[in-house]
């Protein structure tokens, strides 16, 4: 997608926050501190199944629930409907509600109603006053105004007395607890970003007021001249002070879901639960920082259900933090029909949630008659798998090498800059080079609960530790870490403005592959695509070499003449705005030719050089790129890439996509990106998972290092390697390796394979 000029990264601001005292004191103040059961509750692995609130016009049926307990759910969750629970203030009608109930427990389940405000029909209910939403563009949003005090009152009754009347029902399980808007917060950024109704506005004032208690102290900090705090406007993205208000909308998501979560705990001592919807790079928009959740759930003793079932680096992301706060984890899929595929890759993930893992939870659609709608691929296959997942135990492997992912530029930035490096290049990486490393936030180590003692190598993934508005407390932290001999490293896409970075983007996927005796990127298949459908290479070229509109760009790269049916060429951001999508995908041959590079099969490697002459380098074509090469069709093998440009030039290169001190906890030969491997450790044994979330078969040999054997062993001898496997799902054999342990390895698309490693 083409950005103009005006959606650029813009400056960052000066100002420096403190986040501990402030971002985290959801609690304090008039709010009082929560009151915490004695025990906090026990969880076990679940397998659970949401449905809607009822078919439209009927409740489901005892047979529904009769059907589910064959089939070995656990518990059954309900998407509540506010307005058909509570049809007019202070009157309940909990009728089905009740029904439901008793169906639980003559089929020895557990029902977990999930609370919303806003999200699905009849929420909130029609007789609800207070008004809607606002953006930051004016634009009304659809769900309520987030600090109408009316709203926040009337919500927190209905989840109260529903829940004090299902609490000695022994057909209750628990219940999830929501704000805003759906799981997430605040709405998706449509028209500007949800947060600015005059409730809102006001509340901010009052929150100025509790920070910086004289108006002199706030200008002092901003070098301002508002003569009161109810004279400062809320900022706007691309405001200078903007940062502050996105503290405030991040401060108000924790302090407005923590009030429902006091009422919720005060009224059970069942689990809750809490939804988080939303991506790694959307975050500020949604104003739902993952540790702000945990914490969150932490303090009231609640599960923390991930609705992101594909991204393969969030998950890695949550089950750390999982097992840094204590927090239980599972996970929630909305099935795409008949996508195995991803179905694999959701159960495939099971291991990152860790020690404390808390089961599944698969969405089902509503339904006609008596029975809900089954995928017919899908729910049986979740159905016959999970059963084997239940016998995965035991905690995250503990590595050396941790990738920190920075949110707190979130609150410091324009949130405009969202989170570079994001879900996708992260997990491309860890499916590709599959790093010995944990992954976690900075915001993590502000708050105590990841200590960076257990690390000797950080990769800093997204450039967040080279910013300006550093959090002082983290950069000493850091600073410790590097006198203590810790080493601090870029990510392989670092956000650095002076790195040239290739950029993994759905039609722009690519492997490392020695090729030829190189080095070199391997274009791939874009993801749903059909045979011959988006072979792009993306590169974002540093402003230091191509600052923005250049007339003379010479871009050089060197190629595997391996193939004999293959060809490719330069699209590239321009000046032309005849060219396709407003100059974004200008096409440039090789000099003194009008055709693509032909691709033969010497064996040699080439080099094939593009005179680009508008050249209008910023950051215009999918995920910010500057230019793509086109290949024709997949497996162009490119060793390098060299932008020149008034006397300046830098050479892209395969190496800086891998970084030194970063061992692989496992390998697939041939190497598969699209098969997944994760490892979760019990004492004696170790669990690995493998799924396949590619369209074709695998067939190939998995091994584990001996190196990260003993550390998945610590009291194995030197020497020592398991001394048996067996397969628990899959077909999986032991084979003889020099490198460690192995497996000859067949999963097939749409599949998961599991397998049990013994000391």
């Amino acid at each position: 997608m083409h950005q103009s000029h005006a959606q650029r990264k813009l400056l960052l601001s000066s100002m420096v926050v403190l986040l501990s005292a402030s971002l985290f004191a959801f609690t304090t103040g008039a709010q009082g501190a929560p009151n915490q059961p004695a025990v906090a509750p026990q969880h076990t692995p679940h397998w659970m199944v949401q449905i809607l609130f009822d078919k439209g016009t009927d409740p489901w049926t005892l047979s529904t629930f009769q059907k589910f307990a064959q089939e070995g759910i656990t518990d059954v969750e309900i998407n509540m409907d506010w307005d058909a629970v509570e049809p007019s203030p202070g009157v309940f009608n909990w009728s089905t509600l009740k029904t439901y109930l008793l169906y639980c427990q003559k089929t020895h389940l557990k029902l977990v109603p999930i609370f919303w405000e806003y999200g699905y029909a009849g929420n909130p209910p029609t007789w609800l006053p207070g008004g809607n939403e606002v953006t930051s563009t004016g634009a009304l949003a659809p769900e309520p105004a987030f600090w109408s005090q009316r709203n926040i009152q009337d919500y927190a009754a209905y989840i109260g007395h529903t829940l004090s009347m299902m609490n000695q029902n022994p057909g209750f399980g628990g219940a999830y607890i929501d704000y805003g808007w759906l799981d997430a917060g605040y709405g998706p950024q449509s028209s500007g970003i949800a947060g600015y109704a005059p409730q809102d506005v006001s509340e901010f004032h009052v929150w100025l007021g509790d920070r910086y208690h004289t108006i002199t102290a706030l200008n002092d900090q901003l070098g301002t001249d508002y003569a009161s705090f109810s004279a400062v406007p809320a900022f706007i993205p691309g405001q200078a002070h903007f940062p502050l208000y996105e503290q405030f909308r991040t401060w108000s998501y924790g302090t407005l879901l923590g009030k429902v979560l006091k009422t919720a705990r005060e009224a059970t001592n069942q689990p809750l639960y809490i939804y988080y919807g939303g991506g790694m790079s959307d975050v500020g928009s949604l104003g739902n920082l993952p540790d702000v959740v945990f914490q969150l759930a932490k303090r009231y003793h609640a599960v923390v259900n991930m609705d992101t079932a594909s991204h393969t680096a969030f998950d890695a992301l949550f089950g750390s933090l999982s097992e840094a706060y204590g927090v239980p984890l599972l996970n929630e899929w909305t099935p795409v029909p008949g996508n195995l595929q991803e179905l694999a890759q959701w159960l495939g993930q099971y291991p990152l949630e860790g020690q404390n893992r808390d089961g599944e939870d698969y969405y089902l659609y509503g339904g006609t008659g008596y029975q809900p709608t089954f995928e017919p691929a899908t729910y049986p296959s979740y159905l016959s798998w999970h059963a084997t997942l239940a016998k995965v135990k035991g905690q995250l492997p503990s590595y050396p090498v941790g990738i920190m992912v920075g949110y707190d530029q979130v609150l410091t930035n324009d949130l405009g800059a969202g989170i570079t490096g994001g879900v996708g290049q992260l997990g491309s990486y860890i499916r590709t080079y599959r790093p010995a490393a944990n992954v976690f936030t900075d915001l993590s180590v502000l708050d105590g609960a990841v200590s960076l003692n257990q690390f000797h190598t950080i990769i800093d993934w997204n450039g967040d530790l080279v910013s300006p508005n550093l959090n002082p407390q983290l950069k000493h932290d850091l600073d410790v870490f590097e006198q203590h001999g810790g080493t601090i490293i870029p990510g392989p896409t670092s956000a650095n403005a002076n790195a040239f970075a290739l950029l993994n983007q759905p039609d722009g996927q690519y492997t490392v592959q020695t090729i030829l005796g190189q080095q070199a990127v391997v274009s791939e298949l874009g993801v749903g695509g059909t045979a011959d459908y988006a072979q792009y290479l993306y590169f974002k070229v540093p402003s230091t070499v191509v600052p923005s509109t250049e007339p003379d760009v010479t871009v050089s790269v060197t190629y595997a003449n391996n193939q004999t049916n293959n060809g490719f060429f330069l699209q590239y951001d321009s000046s032309d705005t005849a060219a396709p999508v407003n100059g974004a995908y200008d096409t440039a041959y090789p000099v003194a030719t009008t055709t693509p590079v032909e691709v033969t099969d010497t064996g040699k490697y080439a080099t094939a050089k593009f005179a680009v002459t508008n050249a209008l380098f910023e950051g215009g074509e999918n995920g910010g790129a500057d230019f793509r090469i086109a290949a024709e069709h997949p497996g162009l093998a490119v060793s390098s890439v060299t932008v020149s440009a008034n006397g300046q030039s830098q050479t892209f290169t395969p190496n800086e996509l891998s970084r030194p001190s970063v061992p692989a906890q496992m390998s697939l030969t041939p190497s598969d990106p699209d098969v997944e491997a994760f490892a979760s450790i019990d004492h004696q044994t170790a669990y690995i998972v493998l799924s396949n979330i590619g369209a074709s078969s695998f067939t190939g040999t998995l091994t584990v290092p001996s190196a990260i054997v003993q550390t998945w062993f610590p009291h194995t001898g030197r020497n020592k390697a398991p001394i048996s496997s067996h397969a628990l799902l899959g077909v999986i054999t032991p084979t003889a390796s020099v490198y460690g342990p192995s497996w000859h390895v067949s999963i097939p698309s749409g599949s998961i394979g599991v397998l049990a490693v013994h000391d």
